[in-house]
């Protein structure tokens, strides 16, 4: 019998474990991506993590959201956002 068979033919099979970049956008993804020079696609991973926001209780983890977000909006070239990003950090 294989190793992660179930005992019985008519056994349901586990249920399979969803890795956790599908989970959720975790923001050392988004930094991954704008070191790489994609900060488009690490601020498509932050509006996601930011759409979570009721999952994240502490206030040091939005000011840091904040603080990746305010670095790819900077790689990006949208300056503006970058401080509007800035303000948000200090006032989380």
């Amino acid at each position: 019998m294989a190793k992660h068979a179930p005992p019985w033919p008519w056994a349901p099979a586990p249920p399979r474990r969803t890795p956790p970049w599908e989970r959720s956008p975790s923001p050392c993804w988004a930094n991954l991506r704008y070191s790489a020079n994609d900060s488009h696609g690490a601020l498509h991973l932050l509006d996601g993590a930011f759409a979570d926001h009721r999952k994240i209780s502490s206030p040091r983890m939005m000011a840091m959201l904040h603080a990746r977000a305010a670095r790819a909006h900077s790689k990006a070239g949208t300056p503006a956002d970058a401080c509007r990003q800035i303000a948000a950090a200090f006032a989380a």
